[in-house]
């Protein structure tokens, strides 16, 4: 089976940006860097992120020492933005305690703000050949499958740390993690590209998935102001459940019969959001005046990002034409610079 897997792995492995080359040891801080990026995202969302946040802070002591604005900045978009805090916290840490290096140690790792025993896993094997399995979603499925059993996490880890290639850990799990996104997927798998398709108890008669709960739809007004070629935005509270802190569009209670600038999708979690934008007179709630260079610049929701590059410039943002229905900003209106 190890055999099966690791040739399989060297002819179809993913180049990755934070991959090493074959025969190489990855880096530490960027497998873990990649592997908080990857938690609940894809791969191809997190690329283009995982580039422009390595650029902006290449060490730990970059990242430690950066204010958490433009953390958050370079984080917006890809939501669950705890994950960016708790990287932050870490690498603090890791400065502090370990000279800039991130610990290559089991113990210390699972310390560190964030890091639970997949990605403890994930990193010290990559990036410090330890012996160690890192078994997610994907490596319980495919541990389901290979036994044709209903395994919990836990049996699922103490099978594959059994199955471990005890001298190449590190590209034995990212084998198991490109089985599972490109083969042994969660819907329709290829059993016939399988590596594992003689030990698989499942080959060919893979039970059937359970179809994923209904998103729950949800339309959210918001209000579009552009003042002496600023615009309004307002702050999320700090004890916000969601994004806190984090800066967005002002919510706006539309007048009957206005009619938006802009409509668009957006998913978050099991939420399905149709976003509405309407034009409005006067800045509201708990906000400031943005440029379009400071507003790119600072830490966003995903959502309102997506909002402003649809926007600003537009020229429908820039006049408001006479007798065109606005909506209204709930609470009292601030004058506006």
């Amino acid at each position: 089976m190890r055999r099966q897997l690791l040739r399989w792995y060297g002819r179809h492995r993913r180049s990755l940006p934070w991959r090493a080359e074959p025969g190489e040891r990855a880096e530490g801080y960027r497998v873990w860097v990649s592997e908080i990026m990857l938690q609940q995202t894809r791969v191809a969302t997190v690329i283009p992120y995982y580039r422009r946040f390595l650029e902006r802070f290449p060490d730990p002591a970059a990242l430690a020492r950066a204010p958490e604005a433009e953390v958050l900045a370079a984080w917006s978009g890809l939501g669950y933005y705890r994950r960016a805090r708790q990287l932050q916290a870490a690498a603090t840490i890791i400065v502090e305690r370990y000279g800039g290096q991130f610990p290559l140690d089991a113990a210390a790792a699972r310390a560190l703000p964030g890091i639970g025993e997949y990605t403890a896993g994930a990193i010290l094997s990559i990036a410090g050949g330890l012996r160690l399995a890192a078994v997610d979603g994907n490596g319980l499925r495919i541990a389901c499958r290979l036994t044709r059993r209903a395994l919990t996490l836990a049996q699922a880890r103490a099978l594959w740390a059994q199955w471990l290639a005890p001298r190449r850990a590190g590209e034995f799990n990212q084998a198991v993690m490109d089985l599972g996104a490109t083969v042994c997927t969660p819907r329709g798998p290829r059993c016939e590209a399988c590596p594992l398709r003689r030990v698989c108890r499942s080959r060919d008669h893979v039970p059937a998935v359970r179809p994923r709960p209904a998103a729950r739809a949800v339309t959210a007004d918001y209000g579009w102001l552009l003042g002496g070629g600023k615009a309004w935005l307002c702050q999320r509270s700090p004890a916000a459940r969601q994004m806190s802190g984090l800066w967005e569009l002002p919510t706006a209670t539309p007048s009957e019969g206005a009619t938006p600038l802009l409509i668009l999708r957006h998913t978050i979690t099991n939420s399905r959001i149709t976003a509405r934008v309407f034009r409005v007179r006067a800045p509201a709630g708990a906000g400031r005046w943005w440029s379009r260079e400071q507003a790119f610049q600072a830490p966003l929701t995903g959502l309102a990002r997506k909002m402003l590059l649809r926007l600003w410039p537009s020229p429908l943002a820039l006049s408001l034409p006479a007798g065109k229905p606005a909506a209204s900003f709930p609470g009292r209106a601030r004058s506006q610079p």
